[in-house]
């Protein structure tokens, strides 16, 4: 079946072959070409559920981001607080991206994780997964880090002052390195899905031409 309502292909099949001569091929070559469009249908639905994820993860990004640049050209750090506030706001988006590279079925292998990492999976899930791990640790997010984040993030006076003159904390500066690598893998593998679905869609456009000899 191709939906869940509408066209039953099964009983289609069955009433083109009591009204076909007994072995004629065109039922079974008419279930098959059924069987294509269905496999381009659910693998474009799938490819569009990606990027409409990837959108969601990058716009939600974009904030806490900002945030890093505008500090950062400023000279200052944002309290810990402010920093987590807004990486949840992505994390939430991430976890959304996972939850639907769990249960695909035709645009690549399905998501997974051991211990908290990933251990499977389609190369969009398994990358973005695994950034939105490392700013998890470097911001104390990561229950599995074992050391108090929070007292190694605070600023003194003394880091106040190198501060002014250019001189950041190794923390902050890995910090701001993962937030501009996060960026070019997400929207790396935007990139990538959206090639996906225009290969797809000219496939499908294909198949539908050769199908109904349809020249426009």
């Amino acid at each position: 079946m191709i939906y869940k309502q509408g066209l039953n292909a099964e009983e289609l099949v069955a009433a083109l072959k009591r009204a076909f001569p007994k072995n004629d091929p065109r039922p079974e070559q008419f279930r098959q070409i059924l069987e294509q469009f269905q496999v381009y249908h659910q693998t474009l639905y799938e490819w569009k559920e990606v990027h409409n994820a990837l959108d969601e993860v990058i716009t939600s990004f974009a904030q806490f981001s900002s945030e890093i640049h505008r500090a950062d050209a400023e000279k200052t750090i944002p309290p810990l607080k402010t920093l987590r506030n807004l990486w949840y706001a992505v994390s939430v988006k991430v976890d959304a991206l996972l939850e639907f590279a769990r249960v695909i079925n035709y645009i690549g292998e399905r998501y997974e994780e051991q211990g908290g990492q990933p251990s499977g999976g389609a190369s969009w899930a398994v990358k973005v997964s695994a950034m939105r791990n490392q700013i998890n640790q470097q911001i104390g997010l990561d229950e599995a880090s074992g050391f108090d984040v929070s007292a190694q993030r605070s600023i003194s006076l003394v880091d106040k002052s190198k501060l002014m003159i250019g001189i950041r904390p190794d923390w902050w500066v890995a910090l701001y390195e993962l937030n501009n690598e996060f960026n070019h893998v997400a929207y790396g593998q935007m990139h990538w899905a959206d090639k996906k679905l225009r290969e797809t869609a000219t496939e499908l456009y294909t198949l539908s031409k050769s199908v109904f000899g349809s020249e426009r």
